[in-house]
């Protein structure tokens, strides 16, 4: 079992660092960051629990909201839909296109999301 602290922090921080690694061009930083995602989200798989995510879909960090939108689609798919929305309507940034691109693979039925086996 985890412990939801350290699943928060570590969830946020892994977004948080993701987008930055991204944005800044250091995919050092990006990659390193996704992998720690793809820890928490597969511990939350392996638990039948990814509706856990639901809490940061209104994170004041949008690469937070993002992430925990893109694995609740197929869990939530009204409230990742409406996050995923809220997003799009942003000014534009990388988030907001991300946001953009996995709804329309979502919709298209390509969009893959990982986990760790």
């Amino acid at each position: 079992m985890f412990k939801k602290t350290n699943l928060d922090t570590r969830f946020i921080l892994a977004c948080i660092n993701h987008c930055d690694g991204t944005e800044s061009g250091n995919f050092k930083k990006a990659n390193k960051a996704a992998n720690q995602i793809y820890d928490v989200v597969t511990e939350l798989n392996n638990q039948n629990n990814l509706q856990y995510l639901t809490q940061f879909l209104q994170h004041e960090n949008d690469s937070v909201s993002l992430w925990s939108a893109a694995y609740l689609l197929n869990v939530k798919p009204e409230i990742a839909l409406s996050a995923l929305e809220n997003l799009i309507g942003k000014p534009k940034s990388l988030v907001s296109f991300s946001a953009k691109v996995t709804l329309s693979e979502w919709q298209k039925g390509t969009l893959k999301m990982y986990f760790k086996s």
